[in-house]
C-alpha cells in the first residue's frame, strides 16, 4: 500500500511541475549499466525518469551487484549475441517510432558498441528529430577504466552519431586529444570535437576545474555556458574531475563527487529536455539538482535514490 501511495505522489508531483495539459509520458531508450545495489547507470536513470513522469525503456549493458568502488566485482556484461538480439527485436516488432529519445552510457564490449550504433541508425530513421545523447563513459581520474579498443569503438561508432555528449573532464581530454585543466581548455577541446564530428551539436562537460571550484560547462557551435554560479560550485579537492561521469568507475571517488553522479546529471538533463526545456536550460537545471543530491548523499559510497526522488519531486 505504501508503495502505491509513493508512486501516486510521484505522478501528482510530475503533473504539478508540467501542468495538466502538458503532461505526456515519453519513452526513452536507455542503454547503459545497472546494479542490484546502489545507484548508477540505468538503475539511477529509471528513478529519475519515473520521478519526472517518463518511462525508461532500458537495456542493461552490464549487471553488477554494486559498482566496483565497493571493492567487489560480481556480475558481468550481457552477451553480445543476446544484446544484439534484443535491439533487433525492437526492429522486428516495429517499435522504434514509440521512442521519444535515445541515450547511451557505459558499454560492456566493442560488440555492444557496434550493435548500439546500428540501433541508433534505426532510431534515427524513424525519429529523425528526436534527441540522441551519448555519455562516453570510459574513464576518470586520469585513466581509462575500459579497454582501449572499447573506448576507440565508442569514438568511432557512437560519438559522431550523437546530438549531444556528456563527458567528464578526463573523457573530453581523451577523445579530443587535448588537455582539459580549466574552463578555457575545456572550451577549446569541446570546440575541437565539434569540428571533428559535424553531426554533434552540443557537448556538456562535467567536473571542470576553475579557480578553486569544480564546474559544469556546455559548449555548442558559437556558444558556451558555465554553471553553477561562483558561490554554488563544488570546492576543488584536487582530483581529476568533480563529478564522475560513469556508472562504472574503477574505484574510489573524489570528495566532491560520487559514482553515478554523471549518470544522474545525464538522466536529469534528458528528462528536462523531454519536458520541453532547451539543452542549455536542461543542463543548468541538471547541474543544480545534481549538486543538491550529491551534497545530501555525501558520506556514503552510493547516491541515495530516496534523496534523488525527493529532490526531483519537490523541485
Amino acid at each position: 500500500m505504501s508503495h502505491c501511495i509513493n508512486f501516486l505522489s510521484i505522478c501528482f508531483s510530475a503533473i504539478r511541475q508540467l501542468g495538466y495539459h502538458d503532461l505526456m509520458m515519453r519513452k526513452i531508450l536507455s542503454i547503459q549499466s545497472a546494479v542490484a545495489l546502489g545507484a548508477v547507470g540505468n538503475t539511477m536513470a529509471n528513478v529519475v525518469m519515473l520521478s519526472m513522469g517518463h518511462q525508461l525503456c532500458r537495456l542493461d549493458t552490464i549487471q553488477l551487484a554494486a559498482h566496483p568502488g565497493h571493492g567487489l566485482k560480481a556480475g558481468g556484461a550481457l552477451d553480445d549475441a543476446d544484446f544484439a538480439a534484443i535491439l533487433d527485436g525492437i526492429t522486428r516488432l516495429d517499435r522504434w517510432p514509440e521512442f521519444s529519445a535515445m541515450m547511451t552510457g557505459y558499454m560492456g564490449s566493442p560488440g555492444q558498441v557496434q550493435a548500439t550504433a546500428m540501433a541508433l541508425k534505426a532510431f534515427r530513421q524513424h525519429n529523425p528529430d528526436a534527441p540522441v545523447m551519448v555519455d562516453p563513459a570510459v574513464g576518470d581520474h586520469g585513466q581509462l577504466y575500459v579497454a582501449e579498443d572499447l573506448a576507440q569503438a565508442m569514438a568511432a561508432r557512437l560519438i559522431g552519431n550523437a546530438e549531444i555528449i556528456t563527458p567528464n573532464a578526463f573523457e573530453l581530454s581523451y577523445f579530443s586529444g587535448q588537455p582539459v585543466r580549466n574552463i578555457s581548455e575545456a572550451q577549446a577541446a569541446a570546440e575541437a570535437m565539434l569540428a571533428q564530428f559535424p553531426a554533434l551539436t552540443t557537448i556538456v562537460v562535467t567536473g571542470v576545474h576553475d579557480h578553486g571550484v569544480v564546474r559544469d560547462m556546455m559548449v555548442s557551435r558559437g556558444h558556451k555556458a558555465v554553471f553553477p554560479p561562483p558561490d554554488d560550485a563544488f570546492p576543488d579537492d584536487g582530483s581529476s574531475s568533480g563529478r564522475p561521469a560513469s556508472g562504472m568507475p574503477a574505484s574510489g571517488m573524489p570528495a566532491s563527487g560520487m559514482p553515478g553522479g554523471g549518470d544522474l546529471f545525464a538522466a536529469i538533463m534528458m528528462a528536462m529536455r523531454m519536458n520541453g526545456m532547451s539543452w542549455q536550460d536542461s543542463a543548468a537545471k541538471a547541474s543544480a539538482i545534481s549538486r543538491r543530491v550529491l551534497a545530501a548523499s555525501s558520506g556514503g559510497k552510493d547516491i541515495d535514490l530516496g534523496v534523488v526522488q525527493q529532490v526531483l519531486t519537490s523541485d
